[in-house]
């Protein structure tokens, strides 16, 4: 009896036998005893997709399965994704448009049944407007101390771009950044990150700066 691999449903061993402990022969033992009498076409390959990380509306990307023989394909886009060419191994594709937006991904069903897929970023960054959340360090901000400003709820350690108004700032690209406010009343954090396709709206927050030292210092 043939024992079938969960991933790709190809046979990796055959059961040993009947009434015995369960367990069996590699695939690859039979393979080499076989030799040359070995059929045609009965050797499986196993099929990989390739890996992309941004796909942007001005270039497209080519995606391509590994190993799969020309065997018959079915391609699969999410919404926010235009196909441009596509046969048994490989996809063209390209955001739907300028706008596009969020997460993406390519689905490869081929004709043993597995279905592969690939995910990625479409167009300019924009997750992180959704989730992402910038506080303080304290919960007063005073004028002419330095205090960390946080970005919370995104995935991306490094790679963010920071800008603040009447405050020196410690020029930094990670989600903590050293603010210094010259002047009490309001000030305005800005983050964003950018990539391939370019860069992503602002994520911003007012913070009311203090003269006084009197205050709340740590968060609750």
């Amino acid at each position: 009896m043939p024992v079938l691999g969960h991933n790709d449903n190809l046979v990796i061993a055959l059961h040993h036998c009947g009434s015995c402990p369960n367990r069996g022969v590699p695939i690859q033992e039979i393979i080499n005893d076989l030799g040359n009498d070995l059929p045609n076409n009965s050797i499986g390959y196993e099929t990989t997709i390739g890996d992309i990380t941004t796909l942007c509306y001005t270039s497209s990307k080519t995606i391509d399965l590994s190993n799969n023989q020309s065997n018959p394909t079915i391609w699969q886009v999410s919404s926010n994704i235009t196909i441009l060419s596509s046969n048994n191994n490989s996809i063209t594709i390209r955001a739907s448009s300028s706008n596009s937006t969020g997460n993406g991904w390519v689905r490869a069903i081929l004709s043993n049944g597995v279905t592969l897929q690939e995910n990625f970023e479409v167009g300019v960054p924009s997750n992180y407007l959704q989730t992402g959340k910038i506080e303080s360090q304290f919960v007063d901000i005073f004028q002419r101390r330095w205090t960390r400003l946080f970005l919370h709820n995104v995935e991306e350690i490094n790679g963010w771009e920071w800008q603040l108004n009447y405050s020196t700032i410690r020029p930094s690209t990670s989600r903590m950044i050293l603010i210094y406010p010259n002047v009490s009343g309001y000030i305005t954090a800005k983050v964003r990150r950018s990539n391939e396709c370019g860069c992503g709206n602002w994520l911003s927050k007012n913070f009311n700066v203090i003269s006084s030292s009197r205050g709340r210092f740590l968060r609750d």
